[in-house]
């Protein structure tokens, strides 16, 4: 099987022959022949110019149920911490007035942010 240079622009491509229409004259579809995608040509572009327009599938399945689960558990949970009393203070509140971030319990003010910069780094090279 030989490869074959893609074109520039769509003028240059040759017409394909006229393939017999699916439904012509009954008003069922477009009588479009269904393409498959290729590495050659954009596959949302038909070679007349018109749209082949592209669908997601709808998943559905025990991975999508837990997926949603985990989701509404961290959604709860993000929405929870400022309620959630740690010596006192709320799990998570930024005082930006106060300059002060109160953590899991941990008070950092703005002297301290700088040792996020070494956390993050840490993290990203671990």
């Amino acid at each position: 099987m030989t490869k074959q240079k893609a074109p520039k622009n769509m003028s240059e491509v040759a017409p394909e022959p006229s393939a017999p229409r699916r439904g012509s004259g009954s008003g069922q579809g477009r009588g479009r022949d269904k393409r498959r995608p290729d590495l050659d040509t954009l596959y949302s572009v038909n070679r007349d110019g018109s749209r082949n327009m592209l669908h997601p599938a709808d998943v559905s399945g025990r991975w999508q149920v837990r997926k949603n689960l985990i989701y509404a558990s961290l959604v709860a949970v993000y929405l929870a911490l400022p309620w959630i009393q740690v010596n006192g203070q709320p799990a998570v509140h930024f005082d930006l007035p106060g300059r002060t971030a109160h953590l899991f319990g941990a008070s950092f003010t703005n002297q301290d942010f700088y040792l996020v910069f070494f956390l993050l780094l840490s993290l990203f090279f671990s």
